[in-house]
């Protein structure tokens, strides 16, 4: 049984009281200026596809808002140097109402105007999208789920990626007939070949087949059916949990009203439940927050106006996967697409997030451990 400890303290302030636009979907954070410390990204989109959301990032320290682009964005998003210049730029689709994957270019001075260009609009709904060597070509490539397109597909970077859309020979399907959120990439099994995890699936190359994976499904996790459409909701995160040497795949069920947090241990998957009874677990993050080298998990809860107590909380590991203690860290916020980063070079891991609905603010739950 775990029980609640104080190893960790957080001090929330807000960035933003009152967000440009509504129903904010998109969170990332990293140097969108090059000044080597790190600033929030976040993104909207709007209830009709006849207006359009909004593209903003906020520059720390003072948190100075710059909106730069205007777009219609789902949940996901990554930032990537698509155009190879030095400066991060954004990759975020369309939610369920559009056809269109984006990236916006990052200018020299990025308080200025970014350029949107279309990446594809061959399939409706891009929820999630992570960067990685998925073919295991020695290049980073862009790992994309479309949930109503029903397709895990990857984009190789053409050498004009201002060309719109993209060649379509620069698109490689994975898996089709497949409706699912979560993804990462990374060796799983030590092979030198790195796998796809997309939701409660695991997808390994097989060289001797050009162009062919095979799939392993953890069936013990959550998945739901709509329309007779089976959908694998989940967020995903990959780390050596237990300090074995073997990645471990840390899941939560994202999108439930009933949801479990649990890591599922290398390399058989055995599942280790760290609590089942969240609320649209949306966040999801590995750090060591309490400075001891071991690795602990953070989960936060969505507000969606009818939870009215939605948890942030911090597992942490003792070493070997054990998971003793636990950290609430907020019990009224709620969040969604919360990102863990080094905020202000402390060498400590802060919080960043923000709700969905219907709150609009962006959050800093600021580590202060020690002080």
């Amino acid at each position: 049984m775990m029980v609640r400890s104080e190893r960790v303290k957080f001090r929330h302030s807000l960035i933003d009281s009152k967000t440009v636009g509504a129903g904010n979907s998109l969170c990332l954070v990293g140097d969108i200026n090059g000044d080597s410390f790190i600033d929030v990204v976040i993104g909207n989109f709007a209830e009709s596809p006849s207006e359009e959301g909004y593209l903003v990032w906020y520059e720390y320290p003072k948190w100075k808002r710059h909106v730069v682009a205007r777009a219609n964005l789902e949940a996901g998003g990554v930032l990537v140097d698509v155009n190879r210049d030095g400066r991060l730029d954004v990759v975020a689709g369309q939610p369920y109402y559009g056809r269109e994957l984006y990236w916006f270019e990052n200018p020299p001075n990025p308080a200025d105007n970014w350029v949107r260009h279309i990446i594809d609009d061959s399939f409706q709904k891009y929820h999630d999208q992570a960067v990685g060597d998925v073919d295991n070509d020695g290049e980073d490539e862009i790992l994309v789920a479309s949930q109503i397109g029903r397709v895990l597909v990857y984009y190789d970077i053409p050498p004009d990626p201002t060309v719109s859309p993209w060649p379509r020979e620069y698109r490689h399907l994975i898996y089709s007939d497949i409706c699912v959120e979560g993804l990462a990439i990374a060796d799983l099994d030590n092979d030198g070949l790195n796998e796809v995890v997309a939701g409660p699936n695991i997808f390994k190359p097989q060289p001797s087949l050009k162009g062919k994976w095979s799939r392993k499904i953890l069936r013990e996790f959550h998945a739901r059916t709509y329309s007779g459409i089976v959908f694998s909701e989940t967020r995903v995160q990959i780390a050596d949990v237990n300090e074995d040497g073997i990645l471990d795949i840390v899941m939560s069920e994202a999108e439930s009203d009933i949801g479990r947090l649990a890591w599922f241990e290398g390399p058989n998957y055995e599942i280790h439940i760290l609590n089942e009874n969240l609320f649209h677990p949306h966040s999801l993050a590995i750090a060591d927050f309490d400075g001891d080298g071991h690795l602990d998990v953070f989960v936060g809860e969505m507000h969606l106006g009818r939870n009215p107590n939605p948890k942030l909380l911090i597992y942490l590991n003792d070493g070997g996967g054990f998971f003793r203690e636990y950290v609430i860290i907020d019990e009224d916020t709620g969040t969604h697409e919360a990102k863990v980063a080094d905020i202000g070079n402390t060498s400590k891991p802060s919080i960043v997030g923000k709700p969905f609905k219907p709150k609009t603010q962006v959050d800093l739950w600021e580590n202060i451990t020690g002080l």
